[in-house]
């Protein structure tokens, strides 16, 4: 199982014309995960970074409240497994290993998919490059042509 954070999920959802050889790499994932060929999670902590890109890209609170709520029901209709939060107990034991993430907000994904022994994390967020020696991230294009690789 794979780990998706928020920076593939909001061009599968909310960003889906800005980058297109973005979204169309997130739509192949999707495809994938939604096929079972490929098992990916997320967490509650990605939903909320979703709805808060909503939030924050509307004009009003009225209508990124029901942008954002579609894009919540777009990810929860997928085949995808959702993760809870870290708890207190998980954080303390885990969040050492990630201190070299620059983003500390990355910490609660990063323990999150180690906890749950994801093969890695698939994001376009750069700052998880930082704790390859704990856990392997990869963007869609990575993980599909990994997928491909594996598939000769």
């Amino acid at each position: 199982m794979y780990y998706a954070e928020s920076s593939v999920l909001i061009p599968f959802t909310l960003a889906r014309t800005v980058d297109v050889d973005k979204t169309k790499a997130v739509d192949e994932l999707f495809e994938k995960i939604n096929s079972e060929e490929i098992k990916c999670c997320t967490s509650f902590y990605a939903l909320l970074e979703v709805y808060i890109f909503a939030l924050g890209n509307a004009l009003n609170f009225e209508e990124g409240s029901s942008v954002g709520k579609e894009a919540l029901v777009k990810i929860l209709q997928s085949k995808m497994s959702l993760l809870t939060m870290v708890n207190r107990e998980e954080r303390i034991l885990h969040e050492n290993k990630f201190k070299k993430l620059k983003d500390k907000s990355d910490i609660p994904h990063a323990i999150l998919a180690s906890i749950n022994n994801c093969k890695g994390i698939v994001t376009y967020d750069s700052h998880f490059k930082d704790v390859l020696d704990v856990i392997i991230s990869m963007t869609p294009e990575e993980l599909l042509e990994k997928l491909k690789k594996n598939a000769k």
